[in-house]
């Protein structure tokens, strides 16, 4: 993190960007998660380096794309065929080459296809890079029922680092998460015995807005999290009842929940309630 918050300064040194493409193989996702942060926030240096370091074959399709050597309709039976690849390293290779592929418009509608196939891998390692690389594209292409469909699906992963990724994409794309089967994976976070996840789910519901307050069951299940058993995950509903639209918030479950919050053991749940109670 540390040479990421250094910036373009660090990537003068290229013993720097050596360490940090090693780091990008390296055994432990979240070491290649913040290598790759650090090489992305070093700016246009480090994108030189980083094709320069893309495998032989990855390499030399981007070079054929650009060219116009192969077209879209060519590109993705090739990259289809690299995620299937019975060598885990090489479906790893072709999900890490998809954000160079992203400024290819020709490719554009494509990239969301792939990832969504790598998010089926048996592979949990390439499950989790898939969920990186779909929340490093734009949000426009995230919005696509398939991706939303796909990060439902990895709501239920057992991998706690992968459903972690997948909250927060959909918190990011707010109220157009919108799919018939995000509430129902909502509902079954808000249940997991991990506090952390429970947090971010809660987050998400704080995002979808209009959305939440049309559906009975998961807006009675947003209003149940105010018995959470843990101060952070009640405090986190409050806020998220605070943010409902005007009428929404001075309905009468509402505003009983809120002023039943006010009693809460937990001084940040309280205060909380007293803010939403004021808005």
């Amino acid at each position: 993190e540390a040479l990421g918050d250094i910036g373009p300064a660090a990537a003068q040194n290229t013993g720097v960007i050596q360490a940090l493409r090693l780091a990008l193989r390296d055994a432990e996702s979240a070491v290649r998660l913040q290598a790759a942060k650090a090489l992305e926030r070093m700016g246009e240096v480090v994108a030189r380096h980083q094709r320069e370091a893309l495998p032989q074959w990855v390499a030399e399709l981007l070079e054929q794309t650009e060219a116009g050597a192969i077209q879209a309709p060519e590109m993705l039976p090739i990259m289809l065929s690299a995620l299937q690849a019975a060598d885990s390293e090489k479906r790893l290779q072709a999900i890490a080459s998809l954000p160079h592929l992203e400024g290819l418009t020709t490719l554009h509608d494509l990239l969301p296809v792939l990832v969504v196939h790598a998010l089926y891998d048996d592979d949990d390692e390439v499950r989790e890079q898939a969920v990186e690389m779909l929340g490093q594209m734009k949000t426009a292409m995230i919005k696509q029922p398939m991706a939303i469909s796909a990060l439902t699906n990895a709501l239920r992963e057992a991998d706690n680092e992968i459903r972690r990724r997948a909250l927060a994409i959909l918190a990011e794309i707010g109220a157009a998460a919108e799919h018939p089967a995000v509430f129902p994976a909502l509902q079954n976070v808000l249940r997991d015995p991990e506090a952390a996840l429970r947090f971010r789910a809660v987050g998400v519901l704080a995002r979808m807005g209009e959305a939440v307050i049309h559906n009975i069951n998961m807006f009675q299940a947003l209003l149940n999290t105010l018995r959470d058993e843990d101060s952070g995950v009640r405090a986190k509903a409050v806020e998220a009842l605070g943010e409902l639209s005007e009428a929404a918030a001075r309905s009468p479950q509402v505003l009983d929940a809120l002023v039943a919050a006010l009693e809460d053991v937990d001084g940040g749940v309280r205060y909380g309630a007293a803010r939403a109670l004021a808005l």
